[in-house]
């Protein structure tokens, strides 16, 4: 499993994204945006008699893998594994509540506070990526708004490179191809 330990680098450090880098940015925003509108379109759906809606427990498992970069690289924080820790601590919580005060786990208030958490997470990741397309942000997608800052204002800002998933090796792969391609042109 890859470490959620905060490393930035260096501004210009890394390379950015090439246009298949790029695309699958786009893609996993486009993904993002797909299970947030599913989300918020169950929200009157969200308890009935059998509990807590598959669709938002669905979420939880991949969010809670997720949650420690979206925190720790989107806000600059080297938080390690706290952001995952509080967030199974607020839900324990909200769980235990549920439970002495209606006698059951699955209540309106422990969907409603999966559900706001859920719907930062993927906000936060699907804006990151469609951004970070956008304007071919180095490394981690997280960062974007950090390179957005950096564009706008001149002052740069430190990059990441992606912990998880294929962005990074698909990056350096397209990186690769570029350096290859620029030494196979004959020089006149």
């Amino acid at each position: 499993m890859s470490t959620t330990k905060l490393k930035l680098e260096e501004s210009g450090s890394l390379h950015p994204p090439g246009p298949l880098g790029r695309l699958v940015r786009v893609i996993f925003g486009a993904l993002c945006g797909w299970y947030l509108y599913n989300l918020i379109k169950m929200w009157p759906l969200i308890i009935d008699t059998n509990g807590i809606h598959p669709l938002l427990w669905n979420g939880v498992f991949p969010s809670l893998l997720l949650v420690n970069y979206v925190i720790n690289i989107g806000w600059s924080r080297d938080w390690k594994k706290y952001p995952m820790i509080g967030s199974l601590l607020v839900f324990a919580l909200f769980g235990m509540y549920s439970y002495l005060s209606y006698g059951k786990l699955e209540t309106q208030i422990l969907a409603n506070s999966i559900f706001l958490w859920l719907i930062y997470i993927y906000c936060h990741l699907g804006f990151s990526f469609l951004l970070s397309a956008a304007i071919a942000t180095p490394g981690c997608e997280m960062r974007a708004l950090h390179h957005l800052y950096t564009l706008l204002t001149g002052i740069r800002t430190k990059e990441h490179c992606c912990p998880i998933g294929p962005l990074h090796p698909l990056d350096q792969w397209e990186l690769k191809r570029q350096l290859s391609k620029k030494s196979r042109v004959p020089k006149e």
